[in-house]
């Protein structure tokens, strides 16, 4: 019997004994868990402290009690941390400047109210470019001015020829015929009377004389007499009221230059012509009538200065 009852227990014993190591090794499992979990913890809190740590002290990403912390932070170890000054705020900002902007506009009514009322403003300075352009626009104007002067003056020129043809005036037209007689008759006479002269000599004192001095001689002197034509007309004064010098040596200079004037002017004249053409009547009146209008205007302004 006592065989018999020791059996059942010793079974159930060994029964017993796997379902406690099961349980003892699943208590250890949940130890090990726990004290991972406890690690990773530990691990992911002093990794954010030490972040913390090295982070630049931005008021955006402090926490609320970190005042409190660096209000303690001194404490001994020395004298307090003096708290940070505050960040200026945009609104603060934005009321300080307009008072700036007020009195600016104060003191430009301010100004503008002690000059006098009739007083202009004073003028914006040019630079460089806007001067250039401006002269360019000017000498453009004058220019164009100047050929619209010239275009007036031209239209007077052809009215008094149609109404009076040109001629050259009876006084300069004697004077001319005066003036060509010594520089015309006498180189001419000359001539006639040298080739005269050596017909004689050779024909009657049997001198005999190269014929290319004979010819040289005689078609000298027609050379000079043909010149002279040229220079009494040229040396001959075209002023009625102004008789000239005896040779005509300043006449024959100024008579000079009042021709290249002249083929100057033709030339002009023929471009203004063209541009004439291009032109119609009205536009050409409307141009001269401006033009008159502006020196009118332009007269009126001198006398007043003066």
């Amino acid at each position: 019997s006592t065989k018999a009852t020791c059996q059942p227990a010793t079974s159930k014993i060994l029964f017993l004994s796997p379902l406690a190591s099961l349980k003892r090794r699943a208590v250890a499992m949940s130890f090990i868990v726990v004290g991972r979990y406890l690690l990773l913890v530990l691990l992911a809190v002093s990794s954010s402290s030490v972040t913390r740590a090295f982070q630049s002290p931005s008021y955006g990403f402090l926490p609320r009690n970190h005042g409190s912390v660096l209000r303690m932070a001194g404490k001994g170890f020395g004298k307090q941390a003096p708290p940070p000054p505050p960040p200026p705020s945009p609104k603060k900002e934005e009321e300080e400047q307009p008072p700036i902007q007020v009195q600016s506009t104060m003191s430009s009514g301010s100004q503008t109210s002690s000059s006098p009322p009739g007083a202009r403003a004073p003028e914006p300075e040019m630079n460089e470019g806007q001067k250039e352009l401006a002269r360019m626009r000017r000498e453009r104007a004058e220019q164009r001015d100047a050929e619209l002067r010239n275009l007036r003056e031209l239209r007077n020129t052809d009215a008094q020829v149609k109404e009076q043809p040109a001629a050259i005036p009876e006084k300069v037209a004697n004077r001319m015929g005066a003036r060509a007689l010594p520089f015309v008759g006498i180189p001419i006479f000359g001539g006639m009377g040298a080739f005269v002269l050596f017909w004689y000599l050779a024909t009657y004192k049997d001198l005999e004389f190269e014929p290319s001095l004979v010819a040289a001689t005689t078609i000298g002197l027609l050379v000079v007499g043909l010149a002279g034509i040229t220079y009494s007309v040229m040396s001959t004064s075209w002023d009625e009221d102004r008789e000239g010098t005896f040779l005509g040596t300043e006449e024959f200079s100024r008579n000079v230059d009042n021709l290249k004037a002249g083929f100057g002017r033709s030339k002009q004249n023929a471009i203004l012509r063209d541009k004439m053409d291009q032109m119609d009547e009205d536009e050409i009146e409307r141009a001269l009538r401006d033009l008159e209008r502006r020196e009118n205007s332009q007269d009126k302004k001198s006398e007043w200065m003066q």
